[in-house]
């Protein structure tokens, strides 16, 4: 995404570790969006094991141009992710 002159950058994390993982498990990350307005991106993501939640995140993403400020995500991007 860089070379088209914007980057994405993790605005805030919200966490919550629930049961710790062990070595050699099977881990499942899922990811959906809770929000998408014009220059953020807040997305839940949940680390399972089997059903079992071991991990819970909010995350918010946001939108920078070249220059480093905060910029509307582009609209294919607000399109691919509702």
């Amino acid at each position: 995404m860089k070379r088209d002159g914007f980057v994405f950058a993790v605005r805030r994390v919200e966490a919550d570790y629930l049961m710790p993982a062990h070595y050699d498990d099977e881990l499942v990350v899922e990811t959906t969006t809770t929000e998408n307005s014009g220059v953020r991106l807040i997305v839940k993501q949940d680390v399972k094991r089997g059903e079992v939640v071991l991990f819970s995140a909010m995350v918010t993403i946001v939108c920078l141009n070249a220059a480093g400020a905060v910029a509307r995500l582009p609209a294919a991007i607000r399109r691919s992710v509702h």
